[in-house]
Formats: C-alpha cells, sequence, structure tokens
C-alpha cells in the first residue's frame, strides 16, 4: 500500500496500515506456532498412548506372574507344612525304636541320636549334639569303638549296621 496523503491523515492512516500488517503478520506467526505445537501434542500423545500400553501389557503380564508366583508360595508352603509333619514322623520312629540309632556328619559330629541310644549308653542327648570329640563325652574305648563303626558306615553307600558292646 502506498501512501496517499502527505498530511497528518496520511501518515495516521500509513500507521495503522503499518500496525494492521504487523498484527496479521504476528497472527500468522502464532497460527504457525500453534500448529506446530498442535503437531507436537500429537506426536506427544501418540508416544504416551504407546508407552501407556506397552505400560498396561506388562502390568497385565506382571499380575498373571503374580499369580502364578502365589500359586507355587501356597503349593511351597503346603509341602513345607507336609515336610515338618512328615519330619516329626521320622523323628517319633526314629527316637521310639527299639535299637540305638545315630546320625553323624562328614565333620564327626553327632545330628541326631535317639532315645534307646542315650538310655543304653547313659548319655543325654544334648551331650551328644554339642560334643565336638566322642572322647569328650565317653570313656576312651568306647569313643573309639564308635568312631571306628563311624568310619565305616560312611565309606559305605548304604546304610550301615553295626554292633556295639559298650560299658
Amino acid at each position: 500500500r502506498q501512501k496517499q496523503w502527505n498530511d497528518e491523515l496520511g501518515d495516521l492512516t500509513h500507521s495503522f496500515i503499518a500496525l494492521d500488517d504487523a498484527v496479521k503478520q504476528k497472527i500468522q506467526q502464532i497460527k504457525e506456532i500453534n500448529a506446530s505445537l498442535e503437531s507436537k501434542i500429537n506426536e506427544r500423545t501418540a508416544e504416551l498412548e504407546h508407552a501407556k500400553e506397552k505400560t498396561e501389557s506388562a502390568n497385565s503380564k506382571l499380575t498373571e506372574q503374580n499369580s502364578v508366583l502365589e500359586k507355587i508360595n501356597h503349593e511351597l508352603e503346603l509341602a513345607q507344612r507336609q515336610l515338618r509333619i512328615n519330619e516329626a514322623r521320622l523323628h517319633a520312629i526314629l527316637d521310639n525304636a527299639p535299637i540305638g540309632i545315630w546320625l553323624v556328619g562328614l565333620d564327626g559330629r553327632y545330628h541326631f541320636v535317639n532315645k534307646t541310644f542315650c538310655n543304653a549308653i547313659g548319655i543325654p542327648e544334648s551331650a551328644f549334639l554339642s560334643a565336638q570329640n566322642l572322647a569328650d563325652i565317653m570313656q576312651p574305648e568306647s569313643a573309639a569303638s564308635c568312631l571306628k563303626s563311624d568310619h565305616e558306615c560312611l565309606q559305605q553307600d548304604e546304610p550301615h549296621l553295626s554292633y556295639e558292646l559298650l560299658p
């Protein structure tokens, strides 16, 4: 647009036209910025939707796995309970057997002795289980005989039966 008047009205008209052009330019810039922002918002929304779907899928898998683990844990608790019952039953059977029964570890320490064995020897179970060495709680010749029998047992892959004459 050209300035048509050379007076104040012309200057004012020119200023309004320049202002109108500047406003239109700013409006166009705002529209471009808005379009860019809308595009970025749409892209980010799509990314977030994808992340949400992946999260929901992972959450679903974790829920399934948690269910399986809860079932396994329940079965394990039942098995442990049954094991404790069976151990108590076996301990009662071994403790009340009419012959002396004991369990010696590879370290030579006693891990189990039944009541019959303790009563026959006259030594309490706690003494056997806490002894570092049989000679600490038995006569040396009796301890040597038991250690010999225990050593023979450990050399076999099958249960060992021995007869001990203890004073």
